[in-house]
């Protein structure tokens, strides 16, 4: 206020301090009022702009990346004129601090709430991302008492250095103590089927199994239906998977392949019937077989007619199959026959024929007149005596439809594995 210069001594500042200027500047000053942050460049948010701010926050958690923020807040702000939005500055930065520091805490706190001091499951799960970090997912299942049924939620993710029986056991432990959860009441371990998560003798579940003695284990089905499909479809022979494989390939990198092959197609079926596309063959999901296959022979008439397929040196293999007719009926008639496994197709008035299944896949020392006896006992039931399922026919997977066949029982209760096993 003095508007002096003085040097950097106490002293000085000590003889200012004397001085009539400094004493009747001091005299003006309305020192019974402390000034405001406002009058010092820093603002105050009332309670309405923060609340805004979280929802917005949440909004974008839930719904799209943080980054998008940056042009959401503009908008608000130019088209909330006259409400809290007027006065709404939210970009990424901030966002993401909200998100981290304050909703998360929050949501978990509610979350651990809930779970109380009953009973609860996990579901874990360790996996690599794309920068090769070692992750640990947790989710837990429990019964909520604010929406009185039993519920799943995320509970996060703890980056690991080791995948090993006794680092994750100790990870997990770690990250229930910093969540406030009691590792005795876990009555549940859902895991993949590996080994280091559920081995009988050395594994993730033995050791929180001797923390919670009742815990009980429970695998993927998912990942069991994947194994016994992957061990299942090594019966196939090599060729109708590379056939499948290689077709979708060719077409798959070459967009004037594409057209002409369109071209061909419409000249055949014409315009009102729709091409599909050839389905690529999952490395992971086996069951992905039948609608390849479908598609296949769908089109089969127009592969076999298309021959700007057949030349290039880098599908030598798929050329020289295509070109060889004789070669192909084999793999023509198998792909057929598994079109006879449909229930629209077993249960119809007229049945494919036992002779017209691909028996060539089944055991050297199988049964076949048992299991044509088996067959034929098909023919004779209803589809509500197979299944019991509100599902139509028409609508029926026919994965589905065959295990309800398989839990057929006959008149003396024995099931249809058991009579041919017998």
């Amino acid at each position: 206020y003095c508007n002096v210069v003085l040097r950097a001594h106490h002293n000085d500042l000590v003889d200012h301090s004397k001085t009539a200027k400094h004493v009747s500047k001091k005299n003006s000053l309305n020192i019974k009022k402390q000034p405001t942050l406002n009058s010092f460049g820093i603002s105050t948010k009332s309670n309405e702009s923060k609340i805004s701010d979280l929802k917005l926050a949440v909004h974008i958690a839930a719904h799209s990346s943080v980054r998008s923020i940056d042009h959401l807040g503009e908008i608000l702000k130019s088209c909330g004129k006259g409400s809290t939005l007027e006065n709404i500055k939210m970009h990424r930065t901030k966002c993401s601090q909200l998100i981290l520091n304050a909703i998360s805490p929050a949501l978990s706190e509610q979350l651990v709430n809930d779970i109380g001091d009953h009973g609860y499951s996990l579901i874990v799960d360790e996996s690599t991302d794309i920068s090769v970090t070692k992750y640990m997912a947790f989710c837990v299942r429990y019964f909520s008492k604010s929406l009185q049924k039993i519920t799943t939620q995320f509970l996060g993710l703890v980056n690991i250095e080791r995948a090993t029986a006794i680092a994750l056991r100790d990870i997990t432990l770690e990250f229930l103590k910093e969540l406030k959860l009691v590792p005795e009441n876990i009555i549940g371990l859902g895991v993949d089927g590996a080994s280091n998560l559920c081995g009988k003798n050395h594994s993730l579940f033995t050791l929180l199994q001797e923390i919670s003695p009742k815990l009980q284990l429970i695998k993927c089905g998912c990942h069991s239906l994947n194994i016994c499909s992957s061990k299942a479809s090594l019966m196939l022979p090599a060729n109708v998977e590379f056939l499948l494989r290689e077709s979708v390939n060719w077409f798959s990198h070459s967009a004037l392949r594409q057209i002409e092959y369109s071209r061909l197609f419409n000249i055949i079926n014409g315009e009102v019937v729709k091409q599909r596309k050839l389905i690529k063959i999952s490395a992971t999901r086996w069951l992905a077989f039948y609608n390849c296959i479908k598609v296949i022979l769908e089109q089969w008439t127009e592969d076999d007619k298309y021959p700007s397929v057949l030349r290039s040196e880098d599908v030598k293999r798929v050329a020289d199959a295509l070109n060889n007719s004789l070669a192909l009926l084999p793999i023509v008639a198998l792909l057929k026959k598994f079109l006879h496994f449909n229930p629209t197709v077993v249960l119809s008035a007229v049945p494919p024929k036992f002779t017209d299944m691909p028996l060539e896949l089944t055991k050297i020392n199988t049964d076949m007149e048992l299991l044509e006896m088996q067959w034929r006992k098909l023919g004779i039931l209803k589809y509500s005596d197979i299944c019991c399922s509100t599902v139509t026919i028409s609508e029926k997977d026919s994965s589905e439809f065959w295990v309800d066949v398989y839990n057929i029982k006959d008149s003396g209760g024995k099931t249809a594995k058991e009579c041919l096993k017998n």
